[in-house]
């Protein structure tokens, strides 16, 4: 992230006023971040606030008329010989709704869609040639504002560079990224489909990561914390530094990664893992110790700026 664009706000006025796509930096080097979807405690918040007057249900009308605009998109499918014509804001609609979900995804298996014309090329629904993950989330923004869904424990935003090796042999190498952190796992984003199969198509998985800033602020506050990691270039990779963690191939398959692997754009691809099934050689750097920790402050952190918020709006 280029640190000229990154403007210092308080989580209150990225609630209050930020885009409902954007991310809030906690760091202008982009290693902390946050979205107001990941956390159930910013969901509620905003669609309080959203449905408060004029000025803030803008932002809504502003993240439908974009999603609308995809009803102007043609896309055909093909199931059961016989084809027909949606938009793509239909297939966008159908992925997310469990119910249409399991018409088109689940039960037609072979169902076939073309992005071209009625008369092709096509290629199989399950293919997610046709997704893209930014367009997805802000249909999930919109569910989560507009109608029920299930709303997710707090999630903190990273970005470290992760090397990861399958089953010992360097012609099994992967590159990916820590993605987010929870309570009780971590997400990690692998980019490219040969770098995933070489994790679902092993025994054992290594991976090695700078887990040192989170140690050395383990006693530290959350402002600390923040102030620590805006100093810290993860590009920077010195391997010697690097804490191995080794990850059993069974674990990989559970949890349905294999799965959520293939609701992606055939680039991008999400992993999660849980903390416990990560195994640290030196006890010092337990996943589910240290990283457990720095997301519980970064909540706390920011649950705080909501409390005061409520306090201040019911005096």
């Amino acid at each position: 992230m280029d640190k000229n664009q990154f403007t210092e706000i308080t989580f209150k006025e990225y609630l209050d006023s930020g885009p409902l796509v954007g991310k809030h930096n906690l760091t202008a080097n982009g290693n902390l971040s946050f979205h107001w979807a990941n956390w159930a405690q910013s969901c509620e918040y905003q669609k309080g606030l959203l449905y408060k007057n004029k000025k803030q249900t803008k932002r809504l009308k502003a993240l439908e008329a974009e999603l609308e605009a995809l009803k102007d998109q043609k896309v055909w499918l093909s199931m059961k010989r016989e084809r027909y014509e949606v938009s793509l804001y239909d297939l966008y609609k159908g992925y997310i709704d469990p119910r249409m979900r399991n018409n088109w995804f689940d039960v037609h298996a072979e169902t076939l869609v073309s992005m071209e014309s009625i008369s092709g090329p096509y290629v199989t629904l399950h293919s997610m040639r046709w997704f893209n993950k930014d367009v997805y989330e802000k249909f999930v923004y919109l569910r989560i504002l507009s109608q029920y869904m299930p709303l997710r424990s707090f999630r903190l935003g990273v970005d470290i560079p992760v090397m990861g090796m399958a089953d010992n042999s360097p012609l099994k190498s992967f590159e990916m990224n820590l993605y987010q952190l929870s309570k009780h796992g971590a997400v990690f984003k692998i980019t490219g489909q040969k770098n995933l199969t070489n994790v679902f198509d092993s025994k054992m998985v290594v991976l090695k990561m700078n887990l040192h800033p989170f140690k050395e602020t383990f006693n530290a506050g959350a402002k600390d914390l923040i102030k620590h990691f805006s100093k810290i270039d993860f590009s920077i990779i010195n391997e010697d530094e690097l804490i191995e963690v080794t990850v059993d191939h069974n674990i990989l398959n559970s949890f349905g990664n294999n799965e959520s692997a293939k609701t992606s754009n055939g680039t991008d691809f999400f992993i999660f893992i849980p903390y416990k099934s990560m195994v640290v050689q030196n006890e010092i750097y337990r996943p589910d110790i240290i990283l457990a920790k720095a997301t519980s402050k970064i909540e706390e952190y920011l649950l705080e700026e909501i409390r005061v918020d409520s306090v201040a709006r019911a005096a």
